[in-house]
């Protein structure tokens, strides 16, 4: 079982030892916070939502500046500032960061322990997460379920499915219980492992134990299922769901419609969509795009057409993807008129196009012995500063 002893005996070391032994905490602190994170945009040190700060050095200046106050803050304001680093994908820096307010003896509560365990299986080093675990019961805090689920999803990300398994199970001698986002964790893990197999007995294993299992976790599984081709098992899994009591949402319905759609069976995948208006599920703008995308790839252009517009009503751009399917399939029957009030309303959508929404109508046009037409295209994509490739210029 897991407990403190073990955690402590097995993970333990000292905060202290992070400066040097973690390979992506730097030996210089300036290199360290600079540029040691590769997810993190370190050319600018600018990335994501910066909650007030605009850029990693301003954030580190708001820590300088709180770490010299004297009486210091509360903990409460440097957890405030390495939200703000974590947020910005810099978790090297966070580290750092932590490591110093140990050696400025800033006492560290449980909510910035979590921070370190989730910034070290972030750096993929997810041994250090535990021997900050191990400290932190050492400490006498209690651990939570946000840490174990930090370390159960960094053993996932490193593909070692039978420790994450093996530490949900042993949730219990913490007095924790595993979440919907544990089994979501775990589940997306074995299926990054193409392990679909492991996935689905640990699903039905979870059913068998009445866990709580919500709609994402079931979405983890339908997604990766319809992806595969495995529509009818994700219907029926979907069925299972509804009997539990657990009711799809759009990204359920939209994982079966683009899987139904790929199949080739876009009767069924239009009839699945219409269901969706008699529920209290709202089809998004990748409802439209699943089954424009699959009346096109079967030829159906006045079926695509119709949806295009209903899309439209309801308040939805289709983008440059759609557009074009939409083009292709219009030229390859010889409506170019039609093609051209796409590529049209396209423009007026302010919706950018690409040199692979005109190639169809230009192919379409020089089959039709409309060269000068086509040129005029060909001519008009380049003002509109989309050069033609070598194949569209070639015709």
């Amino acid at each position: 079982m897991f407990s403190a002893r073990r955690a402590i005996s097995l993970c333990f070391v000292s905060i202290h030892s992070f400066r040097f032994r973690s390979s992506c905490a730097s030996s210089s602190r300036a290199r360290s916070i600079g540029c040691s994170d590769p997810s993190a945009n370190c050319a600018t040190g600018e990335s994501g939502d910066g909650g007030g700060f605009g850029r990693l050095r301003d954030a580190v200046s708001r820590f300088d500046a709180i770490v010299k106050m004297r009486p210091l803050p509360p903990v409460e304001e440097f957890g405030r500032v390495l939200s703000v680093v974590v947020r910005m994908r810099h978790y090297s820096a966070a580290v750092v960061l932590i490591e110093e307010m140990g050696s400025r003896g800033v006492g560290l509560n449980v909510y910035i322990w979590g921070i370190l365990m989730n910034c070290l299986c972030h750096l993929r080093r997810v041994e250090l997460g535990f021997a900050v675990l191990g400290r932190v019961l050492k400490l006498g805090f209690e651990a939570n379920s946000v840490m174990l689920n930090t370390l159960i999803n960094g053993l996932c990300e490193g593909g070692e499915m039978d420790r994450a398994v093996r530490l949900m199970d042993e949730m219990g001698s913490l007095g924790l219980r595993p979440s919907a986002y544990t089994y979501g964790a775990i589940l997306k893990g074995a299926l990054a492992k193409e392990d679909r197999g492991l996935a689905m007995e640990l699903l039905r294993k979870w059913e068998r134990q009445n866990c709580r299992l919500n709609v994402v976790v079931y979405n983890t599984v339908i997604d990766v299922l319809c992806k595969d081709g495995l529509v009818s098992e994700a219907v029926n899994l979907c069925k299972d769901m509804v009997g539990r009591g657990v009711e799809p949402d759009v990204i359920t319905y939209n994982s079966l419609i683009r899987g139904l759609c790929y199949l080739g069976w876009w009767r069924e995948a239009l009839a699945l969509s219409i269901k969706i208006f008699g529920k209290n599920v709202e089809p998004d703008l990748l409802t439209y795009s699943y089954l424009i995308h699959g009346a096109t790839r079967q030829g159906w252009w006045r079926e695509a057409l119709v949806l295009l517009d209903q899309m439209e009503r309801e308040g939805f751009v289709a983008d440059a993807v759609t557009y074009t399917s939409l083009v292709e399939c219009l030229c390859s029957f010889s409506k170019c008129v039609e093609a051209r009030r796409l590529l049209i309303d396209m423009v007026r959508r302010r919706v950018i196009p690409d040199v692979r929404t005109f190639s169809p109508e230009v192919r379409a046009l020089f089959m039709e012995g409309m060269v000068t037409k086509a040129k005029c295209v060909i001519g008009g994509t380049s003002q509109g500063g989309v050069e033609p490739d070598v194949v569209t210029a070639t015709y």
